[in-house]
């Protein structure tokens, strides 16, 4: 057991990633073959075929040993007429539903695509010790997400595209060309016949103008690469031409893209001086602190929120029963997690928190440390928490050690990375140095976010053009999310988002500290100190997805599982343990056995949970700042969901009577439905109050959702221990969001204190007690997949009901005319 956190055999190295080492970034010695990796970007050959290059000049050829993987001029592929089909095959794994002639011109200021390939001629030597651009860099181009749907009418002529193609999009297809136009002969009527050439039928000018003007882009990347800098040049001032900071996104984009490649070049002439360059703004430095520019990222952007609450998540359920909390934070910055953490423990009622320690890490701004520890101690006196902030000042990675955090042996300790180990990659010995005092804490959890993207290549190009798809992408969102003018959104953008730029596609060695890498390379780094990954939960997409919806731009964000860690189009979530996974799951069993299933679901989705009972909403009302016309909307939409509930009711009590294996059951059951009468009456009287006319009434989307949710609940196939799940939770998440709008200490209006009584009442408590008993009776004997189910539909409520409680607040448009 001793061997496998020995490191005397394995060494980190950081080499530099110059135009002629071929050496990994990071190199492992005395190891076998399989337990290698490294932080840089290794293609994988094998799944293309042999293909290594495209250029508009340069066509595809096998790994061939005459070769040497080194492209062929248009004038070397006469002679390899044969291996055209290689050629169609390598295309054929590029999947696009439209047919795509030549590039008709759009406006006299844009050179035709031929104009532009003639400056691809080889007349300058060709350096071919420099890089060449592997087909892997383009691995996006073959799920091209924007495929059109265009459609030939009788006489041969095209509609309207469906929708506007996106940055990522544009940069997608020009990709495309670029590939294509590598397999072009001299024989252009050979080029009209190749599948793949094309025209952009259905296209609008501008977008063909974009197309265009990215492919110069890529063009002129490749041409740094093989360090023909004067061809590079004279592309670039096309693009700088074409493009602007203000333009569109793919102007925007290219913009910065192109002043990023005159860097280079600079640098790689020995032109480039940093007094004469304006230095951009590194964001690790400049984001810890409140600026305008944060406050607008964190307002608009979902990107921050999504990362924290599914961070937060990770967290609480692996602290379920910690009363003395000690939390180690890398990068904690404005550490706005930590508000959000604050009030899910303040909500554990079952397990009262004794202290939470915050233990923030630096190596400088400590000042910027200090008033974060100041506003995090404000903002737990006012939640009424007993915390402690303390500062790890270090001069380096290498100094930290375990006695600079005095942890006390009660505590359980969590360790959390928020977009801070990557800043380590190009010092390996850093990284190491952190993971093994994480190893000797034996933390109970290691919760990290990152960027999923693959920026630490050592080929030029191939970095460039994951970097190009990566930030379209990027741009895609922002454009979305902020106003075209808004000034927030051009800081960020020619500030924070340019220095990235730059320091990818400019920099080189210790310069570039950008290196985001796969989550398959963290798996293999973070396995070799013994740690073990933990599986998020159902909860985390649950909370990302009710995040999300939070923002009008919330259908621009995506979330998929990658194995065991959360992956959207912002970052990714990962958690760690140093406790083996069969440990875990014994422990989790013996948890629910002890306090029943309900409860430990309770405190295992403790966020989203909170989430549905102490919405704003809800708040609103026990702070008495409540928007009367906003009461009156709830009113009137619980109003057409209770009428919807009470066949649901009644189907729960058929169930009851066929399923369940206690007669008592029923009796339960059927005092709830006897008390919607009454209930719906109580509502007709309320309404009358506040002169709402309940005839008049349009359902709206999320309630009719909503109700078409517990439709599908009261099919024969949905198990009865599903269903009195769902029934219990729809219940209890009224009872305790009532009942804490009459707790002492709130500020309730007096003419609300009826309807907050009416579900907050010690009764209907116990009314919701006694469903609890009897869903944790039944899925205490459920089968696997019955757990499964129940637990799915359990988390469904919670997000009906935080979409209910923000239609009250009228987030969403209503679903009527």
């Amino acid at each position: 057991m001793a061997d496998l956190y020995s490191f005397s055999n394995f060494s980190f190295s950081a080499v530099e990633d110059d135009h002629s080492s071929n050496k990994p970034l990071w190199t492992t010695e005395g190891l076998d073959e399989e337990n290698m990796f490294q932080f840089s970007g290794a293609e994988n050959w094998k799944d293309y075929g042999g293909i290594h290059t495209f250029s508009p000049n340069f066509g595809f050829y096998p790994n061939d040993s005459a070769e040497e993987g080194y492209p062929l001029s248009a004038h070397q592929q006469k002679g390899q007429h044969h291996l055209s089909c290689l050629d169609h095959e390598a295309l054929d794994n590029l999947q696009f539903d439209m047919a795509l002639p030549p590039l008709s011109p759009c406006s006299g200021d844009i050179m035709k695509f031929d104009e532009i390939s003639a400056m691809f001629s080889p007349s300058e030597p060709v350096n071919h010790n420099q890089f060449y651009l592997p087909l892997s860099s383009l691995e996006l181009l073959n799920n091209l997400h924007g495929k059109r749907q265009i459609q030939a009418s009788d006489d041969s002529t095209d509609t309207d595209v469906v929708r506007k193609l996106s940055t990522e999009d544009i940069m997608k297809m020009a990709g495309t060309r670029f590939v294509q136009s590598s397999s072009k002969s001299d024989d252009w009527e050979s080029l009209n016949s190749h599948p793949y050439d094309s025209c952009f039928s259905g296209l609008s000018d501008e977008e063909k103008e974009d197309i265009e003007l990215a492919e110069s882009l890529l063009a002129s990347a490749e041409k740094v690469g093989y360090q023909q800098f004067e061809r590079a040049t004279k592309l670039l001032n096309l693009c700088d031409s074409l493009s602007s900071k203000t333009g569109n996104a793919v102007k925007r984009v290219v913009h910065y893209f192109s002043e990023a490649l005159h860097e280079k070049i600079d640098r790689e002439t020995g032109r480039f001086t940093s007094d004469g360059k304006k230095r951009s703004t590194d964001p690790d430095e400049m984001m810890p602190g409140p600026s305008p520019v944060n406050v607008a990222c964190q307002e608009e952007l979902p990107f921050n929120q999504v990362a924290d609450f599914c961070a937060v998540q990770a967290l609480m359920e692996n602290l379920t029963d910690a009363k003395k909390i000690h939390i180690i934070d890398f990068g904690i910055r404005k550490g706005s997690h930590y508000t959000i953490l604050m009030q899910a423990l303040e909500s554990r009622k079952e397990c009262p928190l004794e202290l939470l320690t915050v233990a923030a890490v630096g190596t400088n701004s400590k000042e910027s440390l200090e008033e974060t520890g100041i506003r995090l101690m404000n903002f737990a006196y006012t939640m009424n928490i007993p915390f402690s902030f303390k500062i790890v000042m270090v001069s380096s990675m290498l100094d930290l050690k375990e006695s600079l955090f005095e942890l006390d042996p009660e505590e359980t300790i969590a360790v959390y990375a928020k977009f801070s180990f990557r800043s380590m990659l190009p010092q390996p010995d850093q990284l190491e140095s952190i993971m093994k005092v994480i190893r000797n804490i034996n933390s109970t959890v290691m919760v990290v976010t990152e960027v999923e993207a693959n920026h630490n290549a050592k080929s030029f190009v191939n970095r460039f053009t994951e970097a190009l798809f990566y930030f379209s992408a990027l741009f895609d969102c922002i454009e979305d999310c902020m106003k075209p003018d808004d000034p927030n959104r051009m800081i960020l953008e020619s500030q924070y988002l340019n220095h990235g730029i730059r320091n990818i596609v400019a920099m080189e060695g210790a310069e570039r500290k950008i290196r985001h890498v796969k989550v398959d390379v963290w798996r293999a780094f973070f396995s070799r100190f013994g740690m073990v990954e933990t599986e998020l939960s159902m909860s985390s997409l649950y909370q990302a997805d009710l995040v999300t919806k939070r923002y009008a731009s919330g259908s621009s964000c995506t979330y998929q599982m990658n194995e065991r860690h959360r992956k959207s189009n912002s970052g990714n979530n990962s958690s760690w343990s140093l406790r083996q996974k069969e440990e875990m799951e014994e422990k989790a069993k013996a948890e629910e056995k002890k306090i029943g299933m309900i409860e430990a679901w309770l405190r295992k989705h403790r966020l989203l949970y909170t989430g549905a009972t102490r919405h704003p909403f809800i708040l609103s009302i026990r702070d008495g700042s409540i928007d009367i016309s906003s009461f009156k909307l709830w009113l009137a939409q619980d109003y057409l969901f209770v009428r919807d509930f009470v066949p649901f009711a009644a189907n729960i009590l058929i169930k009851a009577w066929k399923e369940s294996d206690d007669s008592g059951d029923m009796e339960v059951i059927l005092g709830g439905v006897a008390s919607l009468q009454d209930e719906i009456s109580w509502f007709k009287r309320e309404a009358s109050k506040w002169s709402v006319s309940l005839s008049d009434i349009t359902p709206q989307k999320n309630n009719v959702d909503y109700c078409r949710f517990l439709e599908s609940l009261m099919s024969p196939d949905v198990e009865y221990t599903v269903a009195i799940t769902a029934f219990w939770a729809i219940e209890a998440v009224y009872q305790e969001s009532f009942a804490h709008c009459v707790e002492e200490g709130s500020e309730t209006p007096p003419e609300l204190k009826e309807t907050c009584e009416r579900w907050g009442n010690e009764g209907f408590g116990q009314y919701c007690q006694s469903l609890q008993r009897i869903a944790d009776r039944r899925l205490q004997k459920a089968s696997d997949d019955e757990l499964k189910k129940a637990e799915v539909v359990f988390l469904r409520i919670l997000e009906h009901e935080v979409d209910f409680w923000n239609m009250s607040r009228g987030i969403y448009e209503h679903f009527g005319p």
